[in-house]
Order: structure tokens, then C-alpha cells, then sequence
């Protein structure tokens, strides 16, 4: 992604490990997986969370500026998105 600092200039951010996840209920317990298949909704079923636990606001954030060898004070907007890390 790209994350926009107070300066004026963008930084270009990429990084290649797992930090979100797509939750979903375990087979065993959907019912109807077993007669009707699995059926997911990409628009509901495969929204990916950053964590679970006590995460405070700007976590994120504040990561991504981290990582991009930035002050997190600096950041005053960003384009981010997953991405697939398992190789083709």
C-alpha cells in the first residue's frame, strides 16, 4: 500500500507475512455445509480482521509507520491492502 505523510510525500509499504485473517465458523459446526456445500459471500464471509484481543485504535496504523521507518505523528492518511503471501 501507500501511506501519505505530513511533508507532503508518500511512502510506498509492503509486507510479505501473515498479519490478517479471514475467520470463519469451523465446518462441523454450519449445518448445512454437510447437505448444501459451503457457501461463501466474498462481500461478508471473506472480510480479513487485523487481531483479536484488547487492539486499540490506530493499531494499525501505527504498525504500518513502524514498518515503513516512519513516525506514526506523521502518517495523515493511507491505501492499504492485502495480499496473498503464499507463493503461485
Amino acid at each position: 500500500g501507500r501511506i501519505s505523510l505530513r511533508d507532503g510525500t508518500h511512502r510506498l509499504v509492503n509486507i510479505d507475512r501473515a498479519l490478517l485473517r479471514v475467520p470463519q465458523l469451523a465446518v462441523h459446526l454450519d449445518r448445512s455445509a454437510n447437505t448444501d456445500g459451503l457457501k461463501l459471500d466474498r462481500q461478508r464471509h471473506m472480510q480479513p480482521i487485523w487481531g483479536l484481543g484488547n487492539v486499540e485504535e490506530g493499531d494499525l496504523i501505527r504498525f504500518v509507520a513502524e514498518e515503513a521507518g516512519v513516525d506514526p505523528e506523521d502518517v495523515t492518511g493511507w491505501d492499504l491492502m492485502p495480499h496473498a503471501i503464499e507463493p503461485p
